[in-house]
């Protein structure tokens, strides 16, 4: 058996280090497969512990309802131990809360803030995250999504609804750097009233497309074509890829119609009913 010596403590590393080198070999590949294994392979997390959370990963993955956990078949076919909703809720409310005080940590004193809404079954909702950078990665947590009180889509409703969210990471707009959003008048109007700077990006990005703006809207004209029921079931016979048109408040669209576009163009030509309005 190795024993320690008494040297410097330069030394004793080093002669630590010979010695796994030499009558260990592979330890440092050893030593990194026992960290990823799972903490209830060592014993340390409890059977009930785990059986929680392949409950609650089990709800939120599947995007299933709490009630879900106490439903007689359910418990009939799980091999997990019963638990109640109302422990589920408890657990899922500490999550909640552990993770937005490591997120209040991580934001800092300076993010940005990116945001766009989403309408479902007459509702309209709206995402908010964060931008930022920790340990030299690009950062984007979704901080909240929430529908716009009382329905309006005004900027003075979205300006509530930020500030809201903000107050529950104990961040408020004077910890915000830059805004992301659509070019739209609400979102100038937005950040104007929280006094943050919106990036021109699509400013920038519809300038550098007016000189081609002649191409891509017959490029558009196509696609707005193949998609009619028709012409749609004919370039089907010849490829799975649909035709993309683009959204006029969406500028990434328009890169995204020209790629497809130059994919499927080959398959294009087949079609008849759109051969010429094909551009050359």
């Amino acid at each position: 058996m190795w024993q320690r010596t008494q040297t410097s403590a330069c030394n004793w590393y080093s002669n630590f280090m010979a010695h796994l080198g030499g009558k260990h070999a592979g330890f440092e590949a050893s030593f990194v497969g026992s960290t990823e294994r799972p903490l209830q392979a060592f014993g340390f997390v409890s059977e009930e512990a785990n059986d929680m959370f392949q409950w609650i990963q089990w709800i939120l993955v599947r995007n299933m309802p709490l009630h879900e956990v106490e439903d007689a078949l359910t418990r009939a076919m799980s091999k997990l131990r019963p638990v109640t909703v109302k422990a589920v809720m408890k657990c899922l409310e500490g999550i909640a809360i552990n993770f937005g005080q490591d997120l209040t940590k991580e934001l800092g004193t300076l993010f940005g803030l990116m945001f766009d809404g989403w309408s479902h079954a007459g509702v309209h909702y709206i995402a908010l995250f964060a931008v930022y950078e920790a340990d030299g990665k690009l950062r984007a947590p979704l901080l909240g999504l929430s529908p716009l009180a009382d329905g309006t889509q005004t900027a003075d409703a979205h300006v509530h609804l930020f500030k809201n969210i903000l107050d529950v990471y104990s961040k408020s707009a004077a910890d915000v750097g830059f805004l992301v959003g659509d070019n739209c008048n609400t979102n100038l109007s937005i950040a104007r009233k929280m006094e943050i700077p919106l990036p021109s990006f699509n400013l920038a990005v519809n300038k550098f497309l007016t000189p081609h703006e002649t191409l891509l809207s017959d490029v558009n004209e196509l696609m707005v074509e193949l998609r009619k029921e028709n012409n749609f079931a004919e370039l089907q016979k010849y490829t799975e890829l649909l035709p993309v048109k683009r959204n006029v408040t969406r500028w990434s669209s328009t890169f995204t119609m020209v790629k497809r576009y130059i994919k499927i163009r080959h398959e294009i030509k087949k079609v008849e009913a759109v051969e010429e309005m094909i551009p050359t």
